[in-house]
């Protein structure tokens, strides 16, 4: 060992000793000498032989001794300083090949995609760490009942299947759940290691407990073939191992969670009642973090009032009062709470320790919260708040989609009432009106004696009376077809059959090959065939028409077509224009093109084309 900085205090200490011990000793002969001749020079023979004694048989030892003992010392605390590095050193490269293993290890559980690769990889990691002749897990469900064991070792394919059927027998399981060892040699009353059933001639086993917080996943059996094994090393190991796995597991269930609650969310139908789509997903969510509780706080529409639409868990009322009174801060705030340990913060004896509430909001407007607590402390970690902000995105999506469709549905029916409200204006009013004044006329001419006349006026009010009861029936049939629950084929067949029931005119169509529209859609073809149907029966003056349903990549076309007398744009009657107006208009509404080909004696054709739902039909 060289000098300077890099010199051990040991060794400095030696080497100024070296030095002092020499100087020591020489100041003590000096010093004696000095006395020797000065004041000890009158002394008796055997008075010298006794100093002389002391400095040279008392003080030399003495200083050999403190020399000699302040080595020992430093020798001791070197000692011990170089068993505390070599310690340290094992537990720090037995840190780095735990760490170096861990990676590795969440390197590969990274890459697993589902449930079937991660049990594939429980079985083979095991191998990486002690030598083995096999593995086996046995998975526990949510209620904690075992499921079938799945095995992965050195066998044939019959004593495989012998192996696995004693790995699921109930006595494995129950043997296991109650296990306090986690591991046997062959020579315990272990029924792993039966002699019967040993096909894997092991010597010992060791179990993993696949665990994480109360939820316990499986448990991990390693089939060793020495009895010596595992070393603790490799138990750290198969421990950390251990930890790792239950996480994989438990992640992958929350992830199968996560994955059925968006699919709920996605697939929630606007004709479900909101309330109880929101208590479904409400006990998803409490079923899948595991919680105490959990709630779903709504604000009104034209206020700020909170509302309760749905519980999971019991609340008394000082608990659902804190709840409202924070709920509202959080709306009011638009922001996110988290509470780990509410005791602390709160002096209400609330019963409550973590609690967190998340807005659920749109565009930064909240319409309500979700709020979930729990009587631990710390329950709630950042995979929960990613989860649980997840929920509350979608929950935001599903009631403004919810109230979207409330407020179209609304629309519609104005709309509908509109419509109603023109036709029997624009028809049944003005006939009835006009079958007044005929009637009045009829009257006065009967009175008149004018009884030829008035016989001859009213044929025509009877043929007047019938058309009006014909549109009447028109508009109470076109009200009574639903189209949400039906096929375009149902609903069509029904309106023709209704159709040729009120008039004589033969209709005939085809069916629509492979496609199912949206019931808004529906709706609206609904009225555009019974539209086109009712200027068939009014102006046309035709024997046939016929429905036809035509489809490509890219469009699907309805076409209606009468061999009616035809017409010219300009004798188009009012009422007609406006029905083809609505036609139109409807069309447009489902992004299609609207046409009418028509010229007098070649009859009518009206076309609706729609884009093809491969192309997204959008309403």
């Amino acid at each position: 060992m060289g000098k300077g900085s890099k010199q051990s205090q040991f060794y400095k200490r030696l080497s100024r000793l070296r030095w002092l011990v020499p100087a020591f000793a020489f100041l003590l002969v000096l010093v004696h000498q000095i006395l020797e001749h000065t004041l000890l020079v009158y002394l008796s023979r055997w008075q010298h032989f006794a100093t002389q004694l002391l400095f040279y048989g008392l003080l030399g030892p003495l200083l050999a001794w403190w020399v000699l003992t302040d080595t020992r010392r430093r020798v001791h605390e070197t000692d011990q300083a170089m068993d505390a590095l070599q310690q340290a050193h094992e537990r720090l490269s037995a840190t780095s090949q735990r760490l170096e293993f861990l990676i590795g290890v969440n390197h590969r559980l990274s890459e697993v995609e589902d449930e079937d690769e991660l049990v594939a990889l429980i079985l083979d990691l095991p191998k990486d760490i002690v030598p083995s002749r096999g593995c086996s897990v046995i998975r526990f469900d949510e209620q904690g009942r075992p499921m079938a064991a799945i095995h992965q070792g050195d066998l044939a394919p019959d004593e495989f299947e012998a192996w696995a059927h004693h790995l699921s027998s109930p006595e494995i399981h129950l043997a296991c759940a109650s296990c306090s060892s986690m591991g046997a040699t062959d020579s315990d009353d272990c029924p792993l290691l039966a002699s019967t059933q040993n096909s894997l001639r092991v010597e010992k086993v060791h179990c993993v407990n696949l665990v994480r917080g109360n939820r316990q996943y499986g448990i991990l059996t390693i089939y060793l073939t020495d009895a010596k094994h595992p070393t603790p090393r490799e138990e750290m190991l198969l421990d950390a191992l251990g930890h790792e796995l239950s996480l994989a597991l438990e992640s992958i269930e929350l992830r199968s969670r996560e994955l059925t609650m968006l699919n709920r969310l996605q697939h929630a139908r606007k004709s479900e009642d909101l309330h109880t789509q929101l208590s479904q997903i409400l006990s998803e969510t409490h079923a899948m973090i595991q919680v105490d509780g959990a709630a779903i706080f709504l604000k009104e529409e034209n206020n700020d009032a909170l509302t309760l639409v749905a519980l999971h868990g019991d609340l008394s009322d000082t608990q659902q009062q804190l709840l409202e009174t924070m709920n509202q801060g959080v709306c009011r705030t638009n922001t996110l709470l988290n509470i780990s340990d509410l005791d602390q913060r709160n002096q209400l004896d609330s019963g409550l320790r973590s609690l967190i509430i998340v807005p659920i909001s749109l565009e930064d407007k909240a319409l309500g919260s979700v709020a979930l607590w729990a009587s631990k402390k710390n329950a709630f970690g950042k995979r929960h708040l990613q989860m649980i902000s997840t929920v509350a995105g979608q929950t935001a999506l599903l009631v403004d989609n919810y109230r979207l469709y409330l407020q179209a549905s609304h629309q519609a029916t104005l709309t509908e009432r509109a419509r109603l409200s023109r036709e029997i204006h624009d028809g049944l009013a003005q006939t009835l009106g006009y079958l007044t004044l005929r009637t009045d006329q009829v009257v006065k001419w009967l009175r008149a004696g004018d009884a030829e006349r008035a016989a001859s006026n009213l044929e025509e009010i009877s043929l007047m009376i019938e058309g009006a009861y014909t549109d009447a029936r028109e508009a109470i049939d076109g009200l009574r077809v639903k189209a949400a629950s039906e096929s375009v084929d149902d609903w069509l067949e029904q309106i023709l059959t209704e159709f040729q029931q009120l008039c004589l005119i033969q209709v005939e169509s085809n069916k629509l090959p492979g496609v199912q529209f949206p019931s808004e859609v529906q709706t609206q073809l609904q009225r555009i065939v019974q539209e086109a149907l009712s200027n068939i029966r009014k102006y046309s003056g035709a024997a046939h028409a016929r429905v036809e349903w035509q489809k490509n990549d890219y469009w699907i076309t309805l076409s209606i077509v009468d061999d009616g007398k035809g017409f010219e744009p300009e004798d188009v009657p009012p009422i007609a224009k406006h029905g083809l107006r609505i036609m139109r208009e409807r069309t447009e509404l489902l992004d299609g093109d609207f046409q009418i080909e028509s010229k007098p004696g070649d009859g009518t054709k009206v076309i609706v084309r729609l884009p093809n739902q491969h192309h997204r039909l959008r309403v």
